[in-house]
């Protein structure tokens, strides 16, 4: 169970990682849908809270 929830931890840091490079290249609609299905993806596994500050962060990147 613990090894899961690493991995999808992990996965989740790699999404929010990849928003601020996707918005670097001008790609703000793939940034948006990964925004959207890594945040369900946090909230359906109870990980949101511990992630919310890049969740925040990348929230940030989106709309400016």
């Amino acid at each position: 169970m613990s090894e899961e929830l690493e991995k999808i931890a992990k996965t989740i840091v790699v999404n929010l990682r990849s928003i601020d490079e996707l918005i670097k290249q001008g790609r703000k609609e793939e940034a948006k849908k990964i925004f959207k299905e890594t945040k369900k993806l946090a909230i359906e596994r109870k990980l949101y809270r511990g992630f919310s500050g890049l969740f925040r962060r990348a929230e940030r990147l989106i709309e400016g």
